[in-house]
């Protein structure tokens, strides 16, 4: 069991809850192919899922506390979507989740990266190293209106990410999408995966 799917365990517990009992729809608040084949793969038979992208500028949104960054672009994802959704004529999910998360590497925060040059910058500074991931998520019951919010801070430690190991991580283009250039999941990274420390903040 990875670190991304324990974290979406967590965040999805009331729902998981509710869907023991009756059928649930969840829309997933978000344009990342990674984030939703994580949800697919693991609560796809248990949850009725959906995909809705915010299009919103997140660039736009900016904070030097990655907990309150990552916080804020998930409330203004959860404001998208729900909008979207509303006029969009089709039934309303019983739940609509969104989130953000970012890395953090020597205090600097990053986001996805901008190239693929910019994606081996950020794997090769993870050699014998370690990142820090800060995610926060807002989750919605559209009946009640109420929201349910977290953050999750967690650091991953590699062992020797070597040049050919970062060649065939960028080929596959998943850490494109992601925080900090890096996805756990991945065949190569989870081959030299030290330990993972991970909490709540």
């Amino acid at each position: 069991v990875t670190v991304s799917v324990l974290y979406w365990r967590l965040l999805l517990q009331p729902v998981l809850s509710m869907a023991s009992r009756a059928p649930v729809s969840l829309c997933i608040g978000s344009s990342s192919p990674h984030r939703r084949a994580v949800i697919e793969a693991e609560f796809g038979a248990t949850l009725r899922l959906s995909q809705c992208s915010p299009d919103i500028d997140e660039k736009a949104i900016r904070d030097p506390d990655p907990a309150a960054l990552t916080m804020a672009i998930a409330r203004a994802k959860m404001a998208a979507v729900v909008a979207k959704l509303a006029t969009s004529g089709e039934p309303m999910p019983d739940f609509v989740v969104t989130s953000d998360q970012v890395a953090t590497h020597g205090g600097v925060i990053r986001e996805k990266p901008e190239s693929e040059e910019e994606n081996r910058a950020f794997l090769r500074s993870y050699r014998h190293g370690s990142v820090v991931t800060i995610a926060s998520f807002v989750v919605r019951n559209t009946a009640t209106g109420a929201d349910v919010e977290g953050t999750h801070e967690c650091e991953t430690f590699f062992g020797e990410v070597t040049d050919a190991m970062i060649e065939r991580i960028v080929a596959r283009g998943v850490t494109m999408w992601c925080a900090g250039g890096f996805a756990i999941e991945d065949e190569d990274l989870n081959s030299v995966l030290v330990r993972v420390r991970n909490g709540t903040v």
